[in-house]
């Protein structure tokens, strides 16, 4: 289980980043859900698949129903 606490750097001494990702949810055939989320994750692919396991979970939604428009990572000046 990924724990994010303080610290950026987990222990296998990979940086945690933050992704913000937009898009739409698509449910039924005239019903669309917007979304904007903040994720954290190590990479870009691992944000898109928190993304897509915590949008199908919540909303219970297959994969190929979630429309993601936009996915960046947020730069953190520190």
């Amino acid at each position: 289980m990924l724990k994010l606490g303080r610290s950026t750097k987990s222990s296998s001494g990979k940086v945690v980043k933050e992704f913000e990702a937009k898009g739409y949810i698509r449910k039924g055939t005239d019903f669309f859900l917007n979304f904007k989320k903040t994720i954290k994750a190590y990479s870009l692919k691992h944000a898109l698949d928190i993304l897509l396991s915590n949008l199908g979970s919540n909303y219970k939604v297959k994969r190929e129903h979630i429309n993601i428009e936009e996915i960046r990572e947020i730069k953190n000046e520190q």
